[in-house]
């Protein structure tokens, strides 16, 4: 069986990741889940502790993208 998640299910602590270990613990409950052998009641806890995880690194890519065209404007502007 692979490693379970090392995120609780805290969207507190979810949260305070960097995007590189969102992605990381996202993909380790997917291969989990893609094993099968895990119960089921595992499974949905996994799928809402994914789900916190995906809204936070796609929140986390926004702010980036955000980021970027900010500077962009910025630089525009100072040309």
């Amino acid at each position: 069986m692979s490693e379970k998640p090392s995120i609780n299910a805290n969207a507190k602590k979810i949260s305070d990741l960097p995007y590189e270990e969102a992605i990381n613990e996202l993909k380790k409950i997917i291969e989990e889940t893609e094993a099968g052998e895990i119960p089921l009641e595992d499974m949905v806890k996994n799928y809402n502790i994914g789900m916190n995880l995906l809204k936070h690194c796609q929140s986390q890519l926004e702010k980036a993208e955000f980021k970027m065209h900010e500077q962009d404007s910025n630089s525009e502007v100072n040309c």
